[in-house]
Parts: structure tokens; sequence; C-alpha cells
């Protein structure tokens, strides 16, 4: 991934935080998703981990939910998707 070396991944939930730093034993279907975030978190120099709060993470949530009622795979580069611009601001 050319350009972006050093990334920070939030999330609200506080079992996958600990799951992907490894303080936590995974279970089997967040175990089998988090081997995945993990191959592609080696291909980053530094990668971080981090809880946030669910009132802090609106973007996250949005999107999340919008990828559940959509069929197709989406990239956004450059400017953000419309569904999330007001709460960037």
């Amino acid at each position: 991934m050319q350009g972006c070396q050093q990334i920070i991944v939030e999330s609200d939930s506080m079992k996958v935080i600990s799951v992907l730093n490894g303080t936590v034993a995974d279970s089997l279907a967040l175990g089998m998703i988090a081997e995945d975030v993990l191959q592609l978190a080696f291909t980053f120099s530094r990668v971080k981990f981090i809880h946030t709060s669910r009132l802090c993470n609106w973007v996250a949530h949005r999107l999340a939910k919008f990828a559940l009622s959509s069929s197709n795979n989406l990239v956004w580069f450059k400017e953000p998707p419309t569904l999330i611009q007001e709460l960037l601001l």
C-alpha cells in the first residue's frame, strides 16, 4: 500500500480490539476475521489497534451499516463517500 505505511485501526468493540492486540483468546468466528485483519496489517510498517467509544465512531458505524445493505464492493479514493461527508466536518 503505497503512501500509507502507518495506520490506526479503531473499533467500538473492546472484544475485537483485545483479540487483534492478542490480549484475549479469540472465538472461532471472530478468529477467522481477526486472522485476515492481522495478515493485512503485516503489509504496513506500523499498525495500532485502539478501542474508541461508539459515540466517537459514527463514521465507521455508518459505513458498516451501508456495507450490510450493499451487494457491491466499493473503494473510495481522494473524496469520502457522500454518506459520511457531513460526519467528517
